[in-house]
């Protein structure tokens, strides 16, 4: 693993933190720069939270605006009611819920490391005329599920997804180090164990047995994968959808990829849909953009600052006007 180049000390750049009211309780998200023009929405990977983007943020012009959010069930956000899943249709709903409440005028840009491409991908997919950019580290296309699969493993799957919500996930008390820990071995320890420290903290909360010790506040749900995606096929028929600008950041060190096939395939829908479609590579692991973020910074603002064609607003009423 690389050392980390990150000093978390002296992330010294502000931000306001926010609260976005929902359905089944609030969005939490950071808001880094001016706060009278929209913001690119970042949303982090797997099991992160808005954290990972503190030392990209750090970096930032202070002209852009950016909303890093905690996915529901992630960080400070409210977990989703147990009546539903963690799946893809979940989370293209909590996107539409803050695109709802803020009523943005102009089309919207997304920033996304890894699993969460594909929540851009999907919502680009299903709103095509009021995305404008999509900018994805190290994911190109949802991560898909295949027919044997769900075939093979789909009711062992859905027992554990029940277990979650009936008898509740176990959640160890731990050092902060320990859950870091653990942390930096999920990730195949692609991330600097000083990362993941500052990484876990968002996503903890004091132990009742304890003070000294944590226990981690991301909803279990998350982690039993049941039916979370879509089928490959169904996944590339979305990509035909999709009429963005498409930017795609990959790193030189195998971690975690989406099957290589539907990579492919996806990647060569987008080349002949999307608005534009560039990809470049990066020297580094997975979560590039935390640990070493001088080195996606360039591709980033070049993207951001330049675009196929003139900005222009949303269709009219593409978005309901009431606040949810």
């Amino acid at each position: 693993m690389e050392p980390t180049s990150v000093d978390f000390s002296k992330l010294t750049r502000g931000y306001r933190e926010i609260s976005i009211p929902v359905d089944w309780g609030h969005i939490a998200a950071k808001w880094w720069g001016p706060v009278d023009v929209q913001p690119v929405v970042a949303i982090h990977g797997w099991h992160d939270n808005a954290n990972s983007w503190d030392p990209l943020m750090n970096m930032m012009p202070p002209d852009l605006a950016f909303l890093a959010i905690d996915m529901p069930g992630n960080g400070l956000s409210s977990n989703f009611p147990s009546s539903t899943w963690y799946h893809a249709i979940e989370d293209i709903m909590a996107l539409r819920a803050i695109c709802k409440h803020f009523q943005w005028r102009e089309m919207v840009t997304f920033l996304c490391h890894s699993y969460a491409t594909g929540h851009a991908f999907n919502y680009a997919a299903s709103y095509p005329h009021e995305v404008k950019k999509v900018i994805g580290i190290d994911f190109i296309t949802p991560v898909g599920v295949t027919h044997q699969t769900l075939v093979k493993s789909g009711g062992r799957r859905l027992d554990r997804a029940i277990d979650a919500v009936v008898t509740g996930v176990k959640r160890p008390a731990k050092t902060l180090a320990e859950h870091a820990e653990d942390y930096c071995k999920a990730n195949n320890n692609g991330i600097s164990l000083e990362g993941s420290m500052f990484m876990v903290e968002r996503s903890m909360e004091r132990a009742e047995s304890d003070p000294n010790l944590f226990c981690s506040s991301r909803d279990g749900r998350n982690s039993t994968q049941f039916y979370y995606s879509f089928p490959n096929n169904f996944i590339l028929e979305l990509a035909k959808q999709i009429r963005c600008e498409y930017y795609v950041i990959r790193v030189t060190l195998p971690g975690f990829a989406e099957r290589l096939e539907l990579m492919f395939k996806g990647e060569e829908i987008l080349r002949s849909c999307a608005k534009r479609f560039e990809l470049v590579q990066v020297e580094g692991t997975h979560h590039v953009h935390f640990d070493h973020p001088e080195r996606v910074i360039e591709p980033i603002l070049r993207w951001l600052r330049t675009s196929a064609e003139t900005e222009s607003p949303m269709e009219p009423n593409s978005l309901n006007r009431s606040r949810l």
